[in-house]
């Protein structure tokens, strides 16, 4: 709209008055803005967690096969060796087959020993027939006497053993490196001492979430003169001691992280919480709630 200049003659045109956005508009717009920014965060989070998840199960079914690969190349399972934790008659001794004097010592053989350190097998150099493995007794879980940590000293065990088998070897090099790789270890980071990260001799088994990966062996095989002690003992809500389906009996690490199925060893991770909890809580408790998110190779039995 044009306007008369009385003191030129000439007509101007007016400017019109610009419309701010009021206050309420304001806050209507960001938050539309903030509710679009969550909807685009939600779904990435979720996109990567599925992509983690497919990321760990691919690689526990890599090292399931090799499990498998070892008993077809073997004729018998890996025989993991049991501790007085699971009850001096329950203790998971698998099938002692034959005898070890690889070093000298006469008495049952078992692939994987409750202790590794105190095996001559594994801390033997590679050059003299052991697997090399290196302790660093400033090094946790890499050390003797870090028993709570032995779950994740049998999962490197198991990667050694299953390394001694061409072709078990050959199925585990498949595996995400990013998972299964060697241990590194810092040392000289206390007294002044400038850190130095050692790669050992050992593999380890993490997730995405970089928790150590635990495996659970199935008890020993049920056998006629367990006929009459196979009550067992409860271990919180579930008992150990009992026959599972697949004919074992059940050990004290089966009822803590998941009953095996079918003789067939269990990985176990704890998740993206990082706390692989305990299934022999009190489901009120926390430590049993912690478990509820581990993620399995396979589907665990029902007690």
């Amino acid at each position: 709209m044009n306007d008369l200049n009385p003191s030129t003659g000439r007509r101007v045109r007016r400017r019109q008055a610009v419309r701010a956005f009021t206050l309420l508009e304001l806050i209507i717009v960001v938050g539309v803005i903030i509710v679009l920014l969550g909807l685009t965060l939600g779904v990435g989070s979720m996109v990567a967690a599925q992509s983690e998840n497919r990321q760990l199960r691919a690689t526990m079914t890599i090292v399931d096969a090799a499990l498998a690969e070892f008993e077809a190349q073997t004729g018998r399972k890996i025989v993991f060796q049991g501790n007085s934790g699971t009850g001096s008659r329950y203790e998971h001794c698998g099938h002692a087959s034959y005898q070890y004097d690889g070093v000298g010592n006469i008495g049952f053989y078992y692939d994987v020993p409750v202790r590794p350190f105190q095996d001559d097998r594994f801390s033997l150099d590679i050059e003299a027939g052991g697997f090399g493995w290196d302790e660093v007794t400033t090094c946790r879980p890499w050390r003797d006497t870090d028993f709570s940590d032995r779950p994740r000293q049998w999962m490197a065990a198991t990667l050694s053993v299953l390394a001694q088998n061409p072709s078990c070897a050959s199925i585990v090099a498949k595996a995400d490196s990013n998972l299964v790789h060697n241990v590194e270890c810092i040392i000289g980071s206390g007294g002044g001492s400038t850190p130095q990260v050692r790669a050992l001799n050992i593999k380890e088994f993490v997730d995405p979430w970089l928790n150590q990966i635990y495996i659970v062996y199935p008890g020993r095989d049920f056998v006629a003169d367990d006929a009459t002690s196979t009550a067992g003992h409860n271990l919180g809500e579930l008992v150990v001691g009992v026959r599972d389906d697949d004919g074992s009996i059940r050990n004290e690490w089966e009822c803590r992280y998941g009953i095996c199925r079918n003789g067939r060893p269990l990985l176990v991770s704890a998740g993206p919480d990082g706390l692989i909890g305990d299934l022999t809580a009190d489901p009120s408790n926390i430590e049993f709630k912690r478990a509820l998110d581990n993620v399995f190779s396979y589907e665990p039995a029902q007690p």
